[in-house]
């Protein structure tokens, strides 16, 4: 089969759209329906479930859903960034970011939407549930987007059609790893990291106490003289003399290399950045860190000593022990910065990362782990293996949040720790893993899904198929076919069955077409007359991805024959639909 595995290029599909006039009183119900949809994901957002508000959102819901269907088999919906079409005409639109029904669907890869007749009021519930805004989210499933949501729910009468998109992408030893995990010293990177839990001041001091300790010690003021310049500062607008003081303290650090007056202003700045902290001001500690930085890269004629100590400052800014009181602080309720928050995270040093990553963990609002989770991807792109370490934990949470940021980064060498989380006791971790390889992509990666193809799981087995077409490894092909053929795969459920036949045919194309056309047309074949059916459907869907002409005329000569309503027709009716398109081989035939 090695003609198999040349690569076709992928084509998006795209819903026509229709130009028949649509009598206006349709268009009227699917607006209201949709704004009706829009206000019972508000209530349910806003209520507690035995409310009687919540209640009546949800009769209105499903009664428009029935009266709907009262007269049509279908709602199919095109999803556009700032708008809605049913049949070609807009249904809704909204330019705003907040509360936007298209952007929700859109920025997650959705493009179309279909409800069938049939589509139950416990369907439409479960879809609510889907797409509100969830505070339980933030501790269980934390960048779950609406897709990977609906596999879950597994819909028997809602299609929906997505977009997604890919990016291509030393070893620590085994001893390493577990004594980054276990806070032992090993090598200077946990020396430091030890060093900065172990050398915090048991003080904190506010900014202008530290000033004045500071300004003490390198002009030789008296206890009286220091009592008056706090009094004078503290008159002043704090924060602008805050920025004004500190820059005179680093003019301070500066003429002070060389002498012993260096490391008590350098302790009294790092005071004031763990003081600052405590209180949430990100934006004058960055500003600490960043010059920390500056002086410590070199160039500025301290000697190497001084500049060990700065960097030991800043180990310290992302040390476990500063972790937990960032936690405290974002979890406190009081108003941060989230860009200055941003700018603190990105001062840090690689000693941060498995305190950031065990922090995300603990951290509440969704703002604050998105800033944590692009934090950690620009510290892991150049340290991978220390990121990856992450992956040893015991904690199953901590574990699928560096999953999910190596798919970030998207390096291929990560593909080797992934490896060793796809057998993880946690179905989230599982599933996360999943993810990870399929956004790092490519031939490996592909080898590496296949081994999940015998999860316990049907939902991450699922997840692995869809990814397996953007690992670009064709030699899949032959694993696909042997599971299809084992006498045990006719006791998986259809909505299985279908999603490997469809990846089948997306990477195999013609060469798999004689294959999937035996299945679609040839009776008891394999199976028996329930299961064969199930397979014939399967297949039907699976065609719909061959883009030439023979698979579309296989299609049409069984639609002819199929009875309409049942799951064969539909199958075949979606996928002829999805051929004679503009952007199928309609002009071919």
């Amino acid at each position: 089969m090695e003609e198999l595995f040349q690569k076709i290029p992928d084509q998006p599909l795209k819903q026509p759209e229709e130009e028949t006039l649509v009598p206006e009183s349709e268009l009227k119900a699917v607006r209201e329906l949709l704004q009706s949809l829009l206000k019972t994901k508000r209530a349910f957002e806003m209520y507690p479930a035995n409310n009687p508000i919540l209640a009546k959102f949800q009769d209105d819901i499903c009664r428009r859903f029935d009266d709907f269907f009262g007269d049509a088999d279908k709602l199919p919906l095109l999803i556009r960034q700032q708008e809605i079409l049913y049949k070609g005409q807009s249904v809704y639109k909204n330019t705003e970011k907040d509360e936007n029904l298209a952007l929700l669907f859109y920025k997650d890869g959705l493009r179309e939407l279909t409800f069938l007749e049939g589509f139950s009021h416990e369907e439409l519930m479960d879809f609510i549930e889907v797409i509100r805004a969830k505070p339980d989210l933030l501790s269980e499933n934390w960048d779950d987007d609406i897709v990977t949501l609906l596999w879950e729910k597994d819909f028997a009468h809602l299609r929906y059609y997505v977009v997604e998109e890919f990016s291509d992408g030393e070893a620590l030893s085994e001893e390493e790893v577990q004594r980054l995990l276990s806070g032992e010293s090993s090598d200077d990177l946990s020396e430091a990291y030890k060093d900065a839990d172990e050398g915090e001041a048991k003080e904190i001091f506010s900014p202008l106490e530290s000033i004045s300790m500071g300004f003490k010690g390198v002009f030789s003021l008296g206890e009286e003289e220091v009592k008056t310049l706090k009094d004078e500062i503290e008159g002043l607008t704090d924060e602008k003399f805050l920025d004004e003081a500190i820059y005179c303290l680093f003019e301070s650090l500066f003429m002070e290399k060389g002498s012993q007056d260096f490391e008590l202003v350098a302790g009294s700045l790092e005071s004031a950045l763990s003081y600052l902290v405590h209180t949430g001001g990100f934006r004058t500690a960055s500003n600490i860190l960043k010059r920390f930085r500056e002086l410590s890269g070199g160039g500025e004629g301290l000697s190497q000593h001084e500049a060990e100590r700065l960097k030991t400052a800043i180990t310290r800014a992302g040390s476990e022990s500063r972790a937990k009181i960032i936690a405290e602080v974002l979890n406190s309720g009081r108003e941060i910065n989230i860009d200055d928050f941003r700018e603190y995270l990105g001062h840090l040093d690689r000693a941060s990362i498995i305190p950031l990553s065990n922090l995300m963990g603990e951290v509440q609002d969704i703002k604050y782990r998105k800033a944590l989770i692009d934090a950690l991807v620009s510290l892991g792109k150049d340290n991978i293996e220390v990121l990856a370490a992450g992956l040893k934990s015991g904690q199953w949470y901590i574990v699928r949040n560096v999953a999910a940021i190596l798919g970030r980064i998207g390096d291929k060498k990560a593909l080797e720790y992934l490896k060793q989380a796809v057998k993880h006791p946690e179905p989230k971790v599982r599933r996360e893993v999943v993810r990870a390889l399929g956004m790092v992509g490519g031939p490996k990666a592909g080898e590496i899904l296949l081994e999940v193809l015998d999860d316990t799981d049907p939902q991450i087995r699922m997840a692995a198929l869809r990814y397996l077409p953007q690992a670009q490894n064709y030699s899949v092909l032959d694993v696909l076919v042997e599971v299809i053929t084992r006498p045990d795969f006719e006791e998986r459920a259809l909505s299985e069955k279908r999603v490997f036949l469809e990846v089948l045919a997306e990477i195999g194309q013609e060469k798999v077409m004689p294959f999937m056309i035996k299945l679609l047309k040839k009776k008891n074949f394999l199976f028996g007359n329930s299961k064969n059916e199930e397979m014939r459907v399967s297949a039907a869907y699976g065609l719909g991805n061959i883009r030439h002409k023979d698979s579309l005329r296989a299609l049409e000569s069984v639609s002819s024959h199929a009875k309409k309503g049942s799951a064969l027709y539909e199958a075949v009716s979606y996928s002829v639909h999805k051929l004679a398109g503009p952007d199928g081989v309609g002009q071919e035939a």
